[in-house]
Parts: C-alpha cells; sequence; structure tokens
C-alpha cells in the first residue's frame, strides 16, 4: 500500500493544525478499498477525529522545504542545522518526506523522527499515522497530541491479523 492508497482522503492541514475531528475529504478524490476499509461503512459519519499536527517553529519549516520526497535530514543546509552539535549522529529517519507512491516509512515516533509530509511541509497527524498503521477511522486517540501518538507503539492492525493466521497454521 502507498502513502497515497493511505492517506489521500484525509483533510488538507496546516503546521500547527488543532481542530481534532474533520471531515474527509470525498468530492473530486477516488476512494480506493483500503480507504473503504479504513472507514468501515459508507454510512458511518465523514468526521474523522486525529487531525492535530505539532506546531514546528518557522525555523523546522524552513528545513522541511529543502527535503524532497524519500529525502531526509541530509539535504537540509548545514547553515540550517547549526543547533546539531555533530550531524553525523543524526539518524537516516530524521526529516524524512514520505513519498506518495511508496509505502510508508515504519512509523516508529512519527513525532520524534520528524516524518513529513509527501507534499505539505509540516509533520504527520495523528489520523495520518494511524492511516499508515491500519488503525480504523473509528478508532479514537484520547489525551494531549503527545499522548495521542501511541498509534507509534503499536503493531499495525493489518499486520496482526495476518501474523495471527499465520501462527494459527
Amino acid at each position: 500500500m502507498t502513502v497515497r492508497q493511505a492517506i489521500s482522503n484525509l483533510p488538507q492541514l496546516e503546521n500547527g493544525a488543532s481542530v481534532d475531528w474533520l471531515s474527509c475529504v470525498r468530492n473530486g478524490r477516488h476512494v480506493n478499498a483500503y480507504q473503504k476499509l479504513m472507514r468501515e461503512s459508507p454510512s458511518k459519519s465523514a468526521l474523522v477525529q486525529g487531525n492535530l499536527v505539532s506546531r514546528n517553529a518557522d525555523k523546522i519549516i524552513r528545513r522541511y522545504r529543502h527535503i524532497g520526497p524519500g529525502q531526509n535530514w541530509e539535504a537540509i543546509p548545514r547553515k540550517l542545522m547549526d543547533n546539531y552539535h555533530d550531524t553525523s549522529l543524526c539518524h537516516t529517519g530524521i526529516y524524512h518526506r514520505l513519498e506518495w507512491e511508496r509505502p510508508a516509512k515504519v512509523i516508529g515516533n512519527f513525532r520524534k523522527n520528524m516524518l513529513i509530509h509527501p507534499s505539505q511541509n509540516r509533520g504527520l497527524s495523528i489520523r495520518e499515522a494511524a492511516r499508515l498503521q491500519s488503525f480504523p477511522d473509528s478508532y479514537i486517540f484520547l489525551g494531549s497530541i503527545g499522548l495521542q501518538q501511541q498509534v507509534a507503539d503499536a503493531v499495525p492492525r493489518l499486520l496482526a491479523e495476518v501474523l495471527a493466521r499465520a501462527v494459527r497454521k
């Protein structure tokens, strides 16, 4: 599954988006089988929870602008990385911009790793990360945005189902 297949019908968001419940995009967007599975039922409300995005400082947004699809912190000019004393200690997951037509990198702690939206200069929302982890849209994340990142600590639901079937055999 590609990033586009997972999240393309979710709301367009801004850096620091703070409205938790928003409508999924319907008009002009093809809804694929995965998105239908995540919605669980066409009769359910079009509202989806988890549209919070960390507010990044202007300096961080300037860094994001230098990172193309599939690139990471290494694409950022060194002068913008001045608060990193030794960039050789940065791991490849920091400031990684997802690619629309490829599967997502493992989510892990997506806010700490600073995974970047494929086409917008911002981090991922809780719902985008949840979709990439195959949490259905009916799954509600509670608490502050910092606590809601619990999605990063989970085994993706669809992966768990496949593993359970394999073990059962």
